[in-house]
């Protein structure tokens, strides 16, 4: 059985049609598209970005949810809406944007954690340590 099934393969690999290979696995990256039928996650992506770009006092957003629920999405959605902006008015005003995945490592000591990765983030971005900013 296992023969006759590789020889489909093979004559359909061949013959150039596409074969779904198995097993398939999903990534676990936000996509930064909203997939959902209502679009709920542009509309609350859009409105977030409205507040950041509109409001000088706010510097910091944090976003509650479930595991899976879409919030490391919905962060990707809103950074994809700030740069369109920024680009398409010639705003100078820079954004940052930092995720730090909690679940991934639920496993270490927290605190030490985020340190690292923010550590990490803002030597990665070296510009944020001058001091002029």
């Amino acid at each position: 059985m296992c023969r006759f099934k590789q020889k489909e393969v093979s004559i359909q690999k061949m013959q150039n049609t596409s074969v779904a290979e198995y097993p398939k696995f999903i990534s676990n990256n936000p996509c930064a598209e909203d997939l959902f039928e209502g679009k709920a996650h542009q509309k609350i992506a859009q409105s977030i970005a409205n507040i950041l770009e509109n409001n000088r006092d706010c510097h910091i957003i944090g976003i509650e949810g479930e595991w899976g629920s879409g919030k490391s999405n919905l962060v990707k959605l809103v950074e994809k809406k700030i740069k369109q902006t920024v680009s398409a008015s010639n705003n100078k005003q820079e954004y940052h944007f930092f995720l730090y995945d909690a679940w991934g490592f639920q496993n270490d000591f927290q605190r030490r954690s985020i340190l690292e990765n923010l550590t990490a983030y803002l030597v990665d971005n070296e510009k944020l340590l001058d001091s002029g900013k």
